[in-house]
C-alpha cells in the first residue's frame, strides 16, 4: 500500500510511476472525456528497450542500470549497495515491460478500449488497488474508467504483492529523480544529461545547465526511440520502395503539368 501511496502522490506532480492514467477524450465518444489507465511506469522509452537484442540497445540497457547505480549513490548509497539496488530496479521494470504490449500492438483500437466500471476493475484485475478510493483522492469520481491494457494491470497487482520493499522504494526514487533531475543540483542534472541527453541522444558536448533546464526532456528519449523505429520497421528495402513511389507519383503530375496547354512556362 505504501508503495501505491507514492505512485499516486507523484502522479498529481505529473510523474509518472507503475502504470499510465490520464483524463482525454473518450475513443467512441467524441463529446465526452473519459479517464483511461494503462501500462507505463518504464525508465526507457518503451518495452523494446528491454528485450531488443540488437547490440546498440544493449548497450543502451547497460548504461541505463549504470545510471540508476550513479543516481542512487548521489542519494547516499554506497557504491556495491547501489550497484545491486541498481539491478533489482532493472528486474522490476524489465518485469513491467514484459507485461507491456508491443508498439504494433498499441495501434489496435479495439483491442486497446476496455470499458469498466471501477469496481469491475478492481475485482477482475487489480484486487490490490482500490481505484474508486484512489481515484477519488484526486477528485474523480467516473461512472467508468477505460483499460487499454487489462493484463498489464493483472501483472502489475502481482508485481506489487512480491516485489520487497526495498526495491519498490528505489524504484519509486528513481521516477522522481529522474523527473525532475533537471532543476535539481548539479550533479543530478550531470548525471541525467549523461545518460538521457548524451547516451540516448548521442551528443557528445554537454549543454549549459541552462539550456538543459530549458529543453523538453522528452526530446532525447524521442529521438532514440525514432532512430530504433526506423531500424526495425523502415529497412531500406522499404525506404527505397517508398521513395521510388514517391518519384513516380512526381514524375506523373510532372507529365501532367507539361501538357497543360493553359498554363506558362514559368508557372509549370
Amino acid at each position: 500500500r505504501g508503495a501505491l501511496d507514492v505512485a499516486f502522490a507523484l502522479r498529481s506532480l505529473d510523474i509518472g510511476a507503475l502504470f499510465a492514467v490520464g483524463v482525454y477524450q473518450d475513443e467512441r465518444n467524441s463529446s465526452a472525456m473519459a479517464v483511461h489507465i494503462g501500462q507505463g511506469g518504464l525508465g526507457l522509452p518503451d518495452r523494446d528497450f528491454y528485450f531488443n537484442p540488437e547490440a546498440g540497445v544493449a548497450r543502451v540497457r547497460a548504461a541505463y542500470v549504470e545510471h540508476i547505480a550513479r543516481t542512487l549513490e548521489l542519494l547516499g548509497r554506497g557504491a556495491h549497495d547501489a550497484r545491486a539496488a541498481a539491478r533489482e530496479v532493472m528486474d522490476f521494470e524489465t518485469a513491467l515491460a514484459r507485461a507491456s504490449r508491443k508498439l504494433e500492438e498499441l495501434n489496435d483500437p479495439v483491442r486497446n478500449y476496455n470499458r469498466m466500471t471501477l469496481d469491475e476493475l478492481t475485482a477482475r484485475y487489480t484486487p490490490s488497488i482500490a481505484w474508486s478510493e484512489r481515484l477519488a483522492g484526486w477528485s474523480l469520481r467516473p461512472d467508468f474508467v477505460i483499460v487499454g491494457q487489462p493484463e498489464f494491470l493483472v501483472v502489475l497487482d502481482q508485481l506489487l504483492r512480491r516485489t520487497p520493499a526495498p526495491v519498490l522504494r528505489d524504484y519509486l526514487r528513481m521516477r522522481l529523480i529522474d523527473s525532475y533531475a533537471a532543476t535539481l543540483s548539479a550533479p543530478f542534472a550531470t548525471e541525467h544529461f549523461r545518460f538521457y541527453g548524451r547516451i540516448m541522444a548521442g551528443k557528445q558536448v554537454e549543454e549549459p545547465r541552462w539550456k538543459r533546464v530549458v529543453d523538453d526532456e522528452d526530446v532525447a528519449p524521442g529521438m532514440a526511440l525514432g532512430k530504433l523505429f526506423v531500424h526495425e520497421y523502415f529497412p531500406p528495402a522499404t525506404r527505397q520502395r517508398y521513395t521510388d513511389l514517391v518519384e513516380a507519383i512526381r514524375g506523373a503530375y510532372r507529365e501532367r503539368i507539361d501538357k497543360l496547354g493553359w498554363m506558362s512556362a514559368a508557372t509549370k
